[in-house]
């Protein structure tokens, strides 16, 4: 009895985790560009050629403050395989602009202010994180605070299953 209910809390830790193996298609929803306020596709976030990681984020999230900064590193460190981007959920876009100018990010950020792309992705708490293969499917997701170690390995699980095709 003792074992059953063991493994009935360990499946339910693996599903708390919000780790998500995904392989839906990204949505193209019409979202704002955060830095001239224009009306874009939830495309624009993504890289064709590589694979990108996309962070859903807000000014109030106390996380987002440390995963941004590590996510525009590791943009960077990996930028001939990897992209970056960024959605903000819903704040004021001057707010938003200072929130990512003070952490010292470049990746391009689009604004989902009335939440439909935020919706589309099912995401119910941030920060939310996603790795997108180079087709445009979500190959990887998690809601909640990520390690950056766990991204980069989604990634590069990402990036071996694009050389194999």
């Amino acid at each position: 009895m003792r074992r059953v209910v063991l493994a009935a809390l360990m499946a339910l830790a693996g599903c708390a985790s919000g780790d998500s193996p995904g392989g839906e298609p990204w949505p193209d929803v019409v979202v704002e560009d955060l830095a001239t306020g224009q009306a874009v596709s939830s495309q624009v976030v993504l890289d064709p050629d590589r694979v990108s990681v996309i962070a859903v984020w807000a000014v109030w999230c106390t996380p987002c403050r440390k995963e941004l900064p590590a996510l525009d590193e590791l943009g960077r460190r990996r930028s001939d395989d990897l992209a970056v981007g960024a959605i903000n959920h819903g704040d004021d876009p001057t707010q938003a602009q200072v929130f990512l100018e003070e952490l010292g990010v470049g990746f391009a950020s689009v604004r989902d202010p009335d939440g439909r792309l935020v919706s589309a992705l099912g995401v119910a708490s941030l920060p939310a994180t996603f790795v997108v293969d180079s087709a445009g499917r979500i190959a990887w997701s998690r809601v909640g605070a990520v390690e950056i170690a766990d991204i980069e390995a989604a990634v590069d699980a990402a990036v071996e299953a694009a050389s194999r095709r």
